[in-house]
């Protein structure tokens, strides 16, 4: 079974964005446990729908990544990581404009699926 992280992108989500502006709000920058980073998925959540489903190909130290669009102020705190993935395509149509699987939760969720 993948572990799946669930990111709360709150703040930085808005109706019709770019997939690169989406892609870039999910993969960073996250306070990720080692275990968190073992996670196979990260769904993009807003307003409890997933926006997104990525496939998490690795983890890096926040600010290691180049970001085409998003800005960041720096320095980044370095206890925060990112991922860099693409989008999980055999997967995303059961996910994507569906209620998350997981409720009540802060920045941050971890589930089986």
């Amino acid at each position: 079974m993948p572990v799946v992280i669930l990111l709360a992108i709150p703040k930085l989500y808005r109706d019709h964005m770019s997939d690169v502006e989406l892609y870039e709000a999910t993969r960073g920058t996250w306070e990720v446990s080692e275990e968190g980073r073992q996670a196979e998925l990260a769904m993009a959540v807003s307003k409890g729908i997933v926006r997104e489903v990525y496939r998490i190909k690795r983890w890096c130290p926040a600010g290691t990544l180049v970001y085409q669009i998003r800005k960041f102020k720096f320095p980044i705190d370095s206890s925060l990581w990112e991922f860099e993935g693409e989008v999980a395509i055999d997967v995303r149509d059961q996910y994507v404009d569906q209620p998350a699987p997981v409720r009540n939760y802060g920045e941050i969720a971890y589930m089986n699926i």
